[in-house]
């Protein structure tokens, strides 16, 4: 297509040449350029399609039935029975999770999760180009073993451009955590496979990115339910839940 764009280029530069050349009137030359000018908007009218097209493709499906795997233990809130199950897969470093949790989360906590209509629960997916991600991930279940899982996670989300190891630290004396205690569970690497099991289920549901959410029920040990992929607004996420509450 660049090729086409350039010789219509070309042939428009050598109508002035050709006109002298050949002898050709300036009506014949005005249809030239025309009919050019008209073939080089055709072109560029397919190009941009294309590129729309492959933009689209690129893209996740809306909304795909998914099925993935619970593990016990996980971290979550509300109530143990509640008839909808929402996974969040996060990267604390990550600047879109964090949009989430300053837009929709706090009102999905109040309407959903208080109300026991939802349990929440947190899983990690640390990119790899995050450079800190991972060990923030392995810093929210060590702060666990101290009962301050979610008060470390939201540290961390609130401020995801600040995870070196020494932010970490600094949150753990904020927070009432035993720094040194922390320091060691996360050097001690116990958590490591806890962590790339969540990774490893994610990508089995086609989770590429963060955050990324899946909704639905439990059933026999797995979450049955639908991909949401990205920062959706507040409505969408209430539609889902709505429409998902009055399925048998």
């Amino acid at each position: 297509m660049t090729i086409v764009f350039a010789l219509v280029v070309i042939w428009l530069s050598a109508i002035p040449s050709a006109m002298a050349a050949e002898g050709i009137t300036s009506t014949q030359a005005d249809e030239i350029l025309a009919e050019l000018r008209a073939i080089h908007q055709l072109l560029e009218r397919q190009n941009a399609a294309t590129t729309t097209q492959a933009a689209t493709a690129a893209q996740p499906p809306p909304y795909q039935q998914v099925v993935v795997h619970m593990p016990p233990g996980a971290a979550s809130l509300g109530a143990a029975n509640a008839p909808l199950v929402m996974i969040e897969f996060t990267d604390y470093q990550c600047s879109f999770c964090r949009r989430f949790h300053e837009t929709a989360f706090e009102e999905l906590r109040k309407q959903y999760i208080a109300t026991g209509k939802l349990r929440y629960v947190s899983r990690d997916y640390p990119l790899d180009f995050h450079d800190n991600a991972g060990r923030a991930s392995l810093a929210g279940r060590c702060a666990a073993e101290q009962g301050k899982f979610w008060e470390m996670r939201n540290a961390m989300i609130e401020h995801n451009d600040h995870l070196l190891p020494e932010d970490l630290t600094q949150y753990a004396v904020t927070l009432a955590i035993n720094p040194e205690r922390l320091n060691q569970c996360i050097d001690s690497g116990r958590y490591n496979n806890l962590v790339a099991l969540d990774e490893s289920d994610a990508k089995s549901v086609g989770v590429s990115g963060t955050p990324s959410f899946i909704l639905g029920r439990i059933k026999n040990g797995n979450l049955e339910g639908i991909r949401i992929v990205g920062v959706q607004p507040l409505s969408e996420f209430k539609s889902q839940i709505e429409r998902l509450s009055q399925e048998k």
